[in-house]
Order: C-alpha cells, then sequence, then structure tokens
C-alpha cells in the first residue's frame, strides 16, 4: 500500500474565510505588512488539466499572533479593526450560537487571540482532491504550497526513505485512479466520488517502499515525465486515453506488483466505471430538473413581491446616513452598465464603471468606505443617490447596511427553505430572486471582488 510510506492530511481550514483568506486588494487597503501574510493556494486556482501547478499568487491567509498592544500603528491592526465588527458568515453565525460578528464568532470556536488562526497550515508539494469527478490527477508543485480543505495533502513518511516525487509517481498512475474509483464514495451529488482524508489512507495502491533505490531512481523519472509532456486524462471524454509517457509508468507499475491485469484492462473498466458513474448521476438530475424547473419562476416571483416592499423600506445609502453628514451625488445609467472595476490602495479606493463599448459612465478616487458605500448602492440597483462624504461616516452606513442586509437574508433563506421548490433548487431560486429584486448577487459579500460583471 502507497500510504505505509506517505500521511495524508486535509488541506487548511480557516473556519472564516472571509477574515482569514485576503487579495491583494485587502492587503493594499489596510497597508497590512507581510509579517502577517502566508501564501495559500485555494484549489479554484488550480489548473485541473495540468499535472505542474504554477498559479499566481492571490490568496494570502492573514496570520497575526501578536497582542493587539503589540502591533500599533500597523496595517495589520487596522485590518483587524475593521473586521471585527462586520458580520460573520451565517453559517458561522448558526454554529456558534447567538455570536453576530466576526469577533464572536471566532471567539467562541477557540480561546486565544480571536484573530490568530485557528490551525496551523501545512505545505506540501503532492495534493489529491477530496472529490473526483473525471480526473483522477494530483496536483504537483515544485516548491511547497499551502493549499485550502477542498485537497488532501500528501507526504513522505521521512523514515521509509521514500520521496515526494517517488509518491507523485504511484498517484499519477492509472493505478490510483483506479483504486480511487473503487473504493470511492458516491455521497457528494452530481456523481463526485469522495476520497475523505481518513480513508484514503486505507486506499490500496502500489507499495513503493519495497522497491530496490535503482527501481525507486526509474519511477521517479517515468512520474516526471509524464508531468512535463502529457495532460491527466479525461475519464469521461469520448475517445481520451493515457498517452505514450502514462502507459509506460503504468505498465512498469503493473510488472513490478506481479498481478495478471493488463494496463489495457484497467484502462477500459475505468472508463467504464466513471462513465457510468457520471451517467446514473446525470440522469437523475435531468429527471429531477425537468420535474422542477417549471416552479423555479413561480416560486421565485412569489418571494420576490413579498420582498420588495421590504427591500423599498429603507433607501441605501441615504435612509442610513446622519442627516448631519456631508454628502456627494452619484448619478450612474445602469441600462448601459457592465462592469464595475475597484482598485484598493492604502485606505483609499479608484472606482470605475463602465458601459457599452468601454465608454467610462463613472470615474474617481474616493475614501475607501465612500467607493464601497457607492458600489453598493449601485449593487442595489440605484441609479441616482447621494453618499456620506467622509470615511468615518461611510463606515457607519456600511456596518449597518450588513445587519439590515443579513436579516433580508435570514429571511430569504427561510422563504426558501418553505417553498415548495424543493433541496437543490435553492440556489437557482435565490438567484432569480435577486434578478427581479434587481439585486446584484455579491452585494452582501463582505469583501468586494476587485471586478464585477453586471449580468443583466
Amino acid at each position: 500500500m502507497l500510504f505505509r510510506s506517505a500521511q495524508a492530511s486535509l488541506g487548511y481550514k480557516s473556519l472564516q474565510n472571509d477574515f482569514f483568506y485576503v487579495n491583494q486588494a485587502v492587503i493594499d487597503t489596510y497597508g497590512i505588512e507581510q509579517d502577517y501574510l502566508q501564501p495559500i493556494t485555494l484549489f479554484k486556482e488550480m489548473d485541473g488539466k495540468k499535472f505542474l501547478q504554477n498559479p499566481s499568487q492571490t490568496t494570502w491567509l492573514f496570520s497575526c499572533r501578536k497582542k493587539e498592544s503589540d502591533l500599533r500603528g500597523t496595517g495589520a491592526l487596522r485590518y483587524i479593526h475593521a473586521m471585527s465588527e462586520r458580520p460573520a458568515a451565517e453559517k458561522k453565525q448558526k454554529q456558534s450560537g447567538k455570536a453576530n460578528t466576526m469577533r464572536e464568532v471566532l471567539e467562541a470556536q477557540s480561546g486565544g487571540l480571536w484573530y490568530s488562526p485557528k490551525a496551523k497550515p501545512h505545505a506540501a508539494n503532492l495534493w489529491v482532491r477530496k472529490a473526483f469527478d473525471t480526473i483522477y490527477a494530483p496536483f504537483v508543485f515544485k516548491r511547497q504550497r499551502v493549499v485550502d480543505q477542498r485537497c488532501n495533502l500528501i507526504q513522505p513518511i521521512e523514515e521509509q526513505g521514500v520521496s515526494w516525487e517517488l509518491l507523485g509517481a504511484v498517484l499519477t498512475s492509472s493505478l490510483f485512479a483506479y483504486s480511487v474509483e473503487i473504493n470511492g464514495s458516491v455521497s457528494m451529488g452530481a456523481g463526485a466520488l469522495e476520497a475523505p482524508t481518513t480513508k484514503l489512507r486505507g486506499y490500496p495502491v502500489f507499495d513503493v517502499g519495497s522497491l530496490s533505490k535503482k527501481e525507486k531512481g526509474v519511477l521517479i523519472k517515468l512520474g516526471i515525465a509524464v508531468w512535463k509532456a502529457e495532460k491527466p486524462v479525461d475519464w469521461g471524454a469520448d475517445g481520451m486515453l493515457p498517452g505514450a509517457k502514462l502507459r509506460a509508468l503504468d505498465k512498469w507499475l503493473l510488472v513490478r506488483a506481479g498481478g495478471k491485469l493488463t494496463a489495457d484492462e484497467i484502462y477500459a473498466d475505468l472508463r467504464s466505471a466513471c462513465v457510468a458513474r457520471i451517467v446514473v448521476a446525470q440522469d437523475k438530475i435531468r429527471t429531477s430538473t425537468k420535474q422542477k424547473s417549471d416552479n423555479v419562476g413561480s416560486v421565485a416571483k412569489g418571494i420576490a413581491e413579498n420582498f420588495d416592499r421590504l427591500m423599498n423600506s429603507r433607501r441605501f445609502p441615504e435612509d442610513f446616513t446622519k442627516s448631519t453628514a456631508d454628502s456627494l451625488d452619484v448619478s450612474v445609467n445602469l441600462k448601459h452598465l457592465r462592469q464595475i472595476k475597484i482598485h484598493n490602495f492604502f485606505g483609499k479606493a479608484e472606482i470605475t464603471f463602465v458601459g457599452e463599448g468601454d465608454k467610462i459612465l463613472l470615474e474617481g478616487s474616493y475614501d475607501a468606505a465612500v467607493a464601497e458605500v457607492i458600489v453598493r448602492a449601485v449593487l442595489l440597483g440605484r441609479e441616482n443617490f447621494s453618499v456620506p462624504a467622509q470615511q468615518n461616516a461611510a463606515q457607519v452606513v456600511i456596518a449597518d447596511f450588513f445587519v439590515w442586509f443579513d436579516k433580508f437574508q435570514s429571511l430569504l433563506n427561510k422563504a426558501l427553505d418553505e417553498s415548495s421548490v424543493g433541496t437543490g433548487y435553492e440556489e437557482s431560486v435565490r438567484n432569480k430572486v435577486y434578478d427581479l429584486l434587481k439585486i446584484h448577487p455579491v452585494v452582501g459579500e463582505r469583501i468586494l471582488p476587485s471586478i464585477i460583471n453586471r449580468l443583466r
């Protein structure tokens, strides 16, 4: 078994992604120092059509273990203070009982400094998916990377004298794919095959510990040749079969395994099992979709009609602003708006509203909180409105907005739970409700994306 010579562990679990995962825009906004940042790669940032991975660094883990008294004057402290009172993701609120803010939720999860990571990140060269579709190949990094919890890391046990390249060669082979298909659990919907961390350790794969030093060298060369010359096999794609390099790797392992199965027999069985798993899942989805799709529109319309009055009961941002606050008037033609660009830099933000034909509808530099109010107002469907002109007043408006909008989302979730559309279609109904209310789906995100496309 491969895992006699290796250990498998779950990727990094932050417990509050909105707080701990930051991008360059957030780093620039608050001036967070590199001492409090650790690179992390998210599953969505990797290329499933390659073995060797070298994604651009776009996400960092906010990792600060100093006391606030030792952080005076730092960007890290500015970030901690700015995020402490922002509402946590609703799912985390439910898990923690009455806690609402990020600080309260994170304090409830463990002792110590609430803003410090609760888990220790582990970097590795080899990562495998936690759930498989039709590609089983590992993600290979020449330099160790930390990856999020949607992947499992595979590390050699040093005492066994096994290198990560050796393990990677076996994980690259079709023997590993075969073992996953046989032992995995179809429990994640859409036919996805789950390989839980604890069970992955028990999957039978070729035991590299039995090889001689010379054989280990040959196996490593065979694995590297596949990584450099070929793409991972998509076993669900018509006509796609292993290339010459992968065939050579598989045949070499089969000879040393001493079994009676040939490489072609493994390929045929693996493809048959994979396709059957996906086809069965798709048939179920098609049947269920046909029964439910007609209901999505009518259910969404009913919910939207009930929520229309609630959403219009307070104008954002005017009704969230003190009457004495200085204000700026903003006017945007939503009919022609196609994209919003946000560039944060040391407490300031440049926003650009792009229309048809790349025409600039609005462009300006504001205090970061003021810019955020402008963007969120537009995402709520406002065209002509007034925003607070000062940073402090704008921050109060944003905090009040989250309290108000989270109540809306809670009520919407309740309406979805009680609707007749059924499990699995809530997201479709939610998106349709947003569309009917002319609300952009990212408006409630704690940190807005740097580029927002208008879908309507």
